[in-house]
């Protein structure tokens, strides 16, 4: 290995270390007794460079030679483009706001300017461009691993397969598209979330990789759901942000968790009708248990409203609880029982759809609206036979008319 190679290494003690204050340079005496290895190999590490009080910085020249890549400075734009192989990481001056191949990313640390040299983050920017850089406290050994890089398209290309999966209603697609054991992977087993974006076609407007780093990343999605035909389901689009992680043994990108952001109804079919397919004693233990809530919403009888959602609920049952107490102290709830329809049923996975408009009226605050609320909720039969909500869904709220 080179001396000049080896020289750089040494500004990777810091990545975990975090010992040296800002811009300060250390003795060999004062140099912390750390080991650096990288691919297995150990280099000296008798020198430390110029850091950041959060962050290890490497002169941006010195980093490139230690990687073997070209770089190029536009003094315009005070951007420092860094080629390795095929890919270009393009960091800007004083900016967290970096391209990976001219996808957005987010650093950190920004680059900054000292003594007429940039430096760039360190383990960021290796990171980025496909190295590996750990810790390992027991034996005091920065650890750093060379790899493939992650190419951004190949999470656009994943969120691309994901909506074509559901599309194509293929669970057990959607399934290998999650890392395993992941809250989002059970959650594809219940039929009821099949129900959810089954009855609709979805596209792509516009994919945005937010944040990619260590093999993690969070990408933003925006989307739009067209009711299929004969579906009660209305047109809305929806923005997502998705949680991925990156799969060394599949070698893959894999979403981990998923918030939704924002969505807007682009119209809503008041028309529905009760679903003709449904037997009697399905249909009665329903609307007794949605009669239930309502009784419950009416009497403020938090006990009994809780009663009437599944014991598998996907709903966090401490949030609903708390949501549920600050809606009773703040809204009268008004119900009319045409109002509320059972609009779909499947007999096979013992799944229903319950649709509810109500209206609510104010009783504190000079903040709050008369406003009415439009509702479906999913029912699923639990293991005792009973039908319990499942889990719930707001496709539209407004003030009323009076406002």
């Amino acid at each position: 290995m080179t001396s000049r190679k080896a020289l750089i290494i040494l500004l990777l003690v810091v990545v975990c270390m975090h010992v040296v204050p800002a811009y300060a340079s250390a003795s060999k005496q004062n140099a912390p007794q750390v080991r650096i290895t990288i691919d297995g190999q150990e280099v000296d590490a008798n020198k430390i460079h110029i850091t950041s009080s959060q962050t290890s910085m490497a002169p941006t020249r010195w980093f490139a030679d230690f990687i073997g890549a070209d770089t190029r400075y536009d003094a315009a734009t005070k951007t420092i483009h860094i080629t390795k192989d095929k890919q270009v990481l393009s960091v800007a001056i004083g900016k967290k706001e970096a391209k990976l191949n001219d996808k957005a990313v987010m650093l950190l640390q920004s680059p900054i300017m000292h003594n007429n040299l940039s430096y760039i983050p360190i383990k960021e920017s290796l990171t980025l461009l496909g190295y590996h850089v750990s810790w390992d406290s027991g034996t005091k050994t920065v650890i750093i691993t060379s790899g493939t890089s992650h190419d951004p398209e190949e999470i656009n290309e994943l969120m691309r397969s994901y909506i074509s999966l559901i599309n194509e209603k293929d669970i057990a697609g959607l399934r290998s598209l999650f890392i395993e054991e992941s809250i989002m992977d059970q959650y594809f087993v219940f039929e009821g979330y099949k129900m959810l974006y089954f009855n609709v076609a979805v596209e792509i407007e516009e994919i945005d990789l937010l944040h990619m780093y260590q093999g993690e990343a969070t990408v933003y999605v925006k989307s739009t759901y067209q009711g299929k035909e004969d579906s009660f389901f209305v047109d809305y689009w929806e923005e997502t942000a998705y949680s991925l992680q990156f799969d060394t043994e599949k070698e893959q990108w894999l979403i981990s968790d998923f918030h939704d952001l924002n969505s807007e109804f682009l119209q809503f079919e008041e028309d529905l009708v009760e679903a003709d397919h449904v037997p009697a004693q399905v249909k009665n233990a329903i609307y007794s248990n949605h009669s239930k809530l309502q009784s419950a919403i009416k009497t403020e009888n938090i006990y009994s409203y809780m009663q009437a959602y599944h014991p598998d609920t996907m709903l966090d049952r401490e949030l609903l609880e708390l949501e549920t107490k600050a809606f009773f102290d703040t809204y009268d709830i008004q119900y009319d029982s045409e109002n509320v329809i059972l609009v779909d049923y499947q007999a096979e996975s013992q799944n229903a759809i319950v649709f509810e408009m109500t209206t609510s009226q104010k009783k504190a605050g000079p903040e709050f609206t008369d406003h009415y609320v439009v509702t479906y909720y999913f029912y699923k039969m639990t293991e005792t036979g009973e039908w319990k909500i499942f889990d719930e869904m707001m496709v539209e709220y407004g003030p009323l008319e009076n406002e």
